[in-house]
């Protein structure tokens, strides 16, 4: 117990206000002796205690601890710290697949290399219609993935579906790492663009800023620059950053030679870290979105500030904190935000975000907070509206005020849907409404429209 408190104390001053001074003058002047005599008081007198662990206790005191300080912060206990590091570098536990959702199914999106679902054969486009026994159809990729999902070395049985086709298929979970790069044939998307002009494009998406991930990239580099290219269509979208170190080095590779970022801490001490490449190969487009955060935001920015490129999407998600981890003598991990971050041309990004070149904005799913009425002023009503435009209903310009042009829309549409038609959007109604608005966002990307028509702009195509 006071091994924790010792390496605790430092972290756990701003509980005294919410701590008895009674009890806190019994057992002297130290926060540490405060919450030890606490926790005991716990451990011997609380009706549950023969429920209760110190480990419970001193976890839910840091927990605490880190809720009062920002949203990024936070204690990772032993016993999940090697998840939460995995994480980071893109690696699980499990069977090696990305899912998306289409209809009813859920499906294969990506098939990880030399993961046990490339070993075994799945594919893209296979659909997951059981696993252990219990029924996807219906469930959300997320839904499935808690049953897919478990401890290495463990079986999971899985029945897939294949162009029609089913059959059974038992796995072993393992450990899966995941390429934080994805290289993309341009021609397969758009087999209109002409060879010659696709093969002047590298087209790349990064998922993630990974330890290595600037090791993954160099040589991708170097290939595209071996075979001619001289464009990069740069995909960043739903990255939600990662290391800072391997995110400068990215834009060392990426970006001309002057500042990547600036970094300011409480003190006031900067620390500028820049880019030395003297010759950048590639003219960019990079594509962001909403879900482009941290470590993504400031390469992002560099690459439009620095004119080596445009960026094509929507507004990222403006988390302009840096964060430190440091490991605890028990494998606990402190993650602390210490530093403010500013883009390559000093602007700040935190609660702001990076603003694209060209915006190309989606609207956002429907969280079902309430039924919307004619008449009815409500914020999610502009996304309603939006998610209507989307599916080509007329609306006019979406707001957040439930018009006669709204009602008149989800009539047209709870009757295309073949659902009962009165005009009040419902809870079925926004879940019919998410589902095509996700099919048809899955059928037609207009960001990455864009972005290549940006390109072939830069081309003078």
């Amino acid at each position: 117990m006071k091994s924790w408190i010792k390496k605790a104390t430092v972290f756990l001053l701003v509980m005294a206000i919410s701590l008895s001074p009674v009890y806190g003058a019994e057992q002297g002047n130290t926060y540490g002796n405060r919450l030890e005599t606490v926790m005991q008081m716990i451990l011997s007198n609380h009706i549950n205690a023969d429920e209760i662990t110190p480990e419970m206790l001193f976890e839910a005191a840091m927990n605490g601890v880190f809720d009062v300080l920002d949203p990024y912060s936070m204690y990772i206990g032993a016993s999940n710290a090697e998840s939460f590091t995995d994480t980071l570098n893109n690696s699980y536990v499990g069977i090696g697949v990305s899912l998306i959702q289409e209809g009813d199914y859920v499906v294969i999106e990506r098939v990880f290399l030399d993961g046990p679902a490339y070993k075994n054969g799945l594919k893209v486009h296979d659909k997951i219609v059981s696993a252990q026994g219990t029924s996807l159809v219906g469930k959300t990729p997320s839904e499935a993935a808690t049953i897919i999902v478990g401890e290495e070395g463990t079986e999971v049985s899985l029945r897939i579906n294949r162009q029609g086709y089913e059959f059974d298929m038992t796995l072993i979970r393992g450990k899966v790492t995941i390429n934080a790069i994805d290289q993309v044939n341009l021609s397969e998307l758009y087999p209109d663009i002409p060879k010659t002009v696709a093969d002047q494009i590298g087209f790349l998406k990064i998922s993630s800023f990974t330890r290595n991930v600037d090791e993954e990239l160099e040589p991708i580099l170097e290939a595209y620059k071996s075979e001619g290219k001289k464009y990069l269509l740069l995909d960043m979208r739903d990255n939600g950053g990662g290391y800072v170190d391997s995110a400068v080095n990215v834009s060392n590779l990426l970006v001309p030679e002057g500042p990547v970022l600036r970094f300011v801490n409480n003190t006031g001490r900067e620390i500028v870290y820049y880019s030395e490449l003297k010759d950048p190969s590639f003219k960019i487009v990079a594509l962001v979105n909403r879900n482009s955060a941290s470590a993504t935001e400031f390469v992002a920015a560099a690459i439009s500030e620095s004119g080596i490129g445009s960026l094509v999407g929507e507004t990222t998600y403006g988390k302009g904190l840096a964060q430190y981890l440091y490991t605890l003598d028990d494998g606990a991990v402190v993650k602390l935000t210490q530093e403010t971050f500013y883009s390559r041309s000093n602007k700040p990004i935190n609660d702001i975000g990076v603003t694209p070149d060209i915006l190309v904005e989606y609207p956002s799913y429907l969280t079902k907070t309430s039924k919307f009425y004619p008449h009815d002023k409500h914020a999610e009503i502009l996304e309603v509206e939006s998610i209507l435009a989307f599916l080509d209903y007329e609306v006019g310009t979406p707001d957040d005020l439930y018009d006669n042009k709204t009602f008149e829309a989800i009539k047209q549409f709870q009757s295309d849907q073949k659902v009962y038609v009165y005009g009040i959007c419902d809870y079925l109604t926004q879940d019919l409404l998410n589902k095509a608005f996700m099919e048809k966002k899955s059928e037609k990307d207009l960001q990455l429209d864009k972005a290549v028509e940006t390109l072939m702009t830069q081309m003078g195509l």
